[in-house]
């Protein structure tokens, strides 16, 4: 969902894989609605035994789209003196 409240109120507006017949349990792949930069997604799962007996759903937990290497922007913060740059003092308290 795209919001706490939404996965809450059971408004899984990205995506809903619904009940899925599998023996995987890591590194699912996200099939949802697609991330702008920045976006997050609110998930939580629950499990069925193979009797059919469902679990509590887990604890909510969100990831966000981080940016691809075109989008990224952005230089290392360090000392310029290493690489042979001049840097003006700093006038620390």
């Amino acid at each position: 969902a795209s919001g706490r409240e939404d996965l809450a109120e059971g408004n899984f507006d990205l995506w809903d894989s619904g009940q899925i017949q599998s023996d995987t349990t890591l590194n699912i792949d996200y099939a949802g609605k697609a991330l702008a930069l920045g976006d997050r997604c609110w998930w939580q799962v629950r499990l069925w035994d193979g009797d059919g007996q469902v679990s509590e759903w887990c604890e909510p937990a969100c990831f966000g789209r981080s940016p691809t290497d075109a989008e990224w922007q952005g230089e290392w913060i360090g000392d310029d003196r290493a690489r042979g740059i001049e840097s003006p003092a700093l006038d620390l308290p």
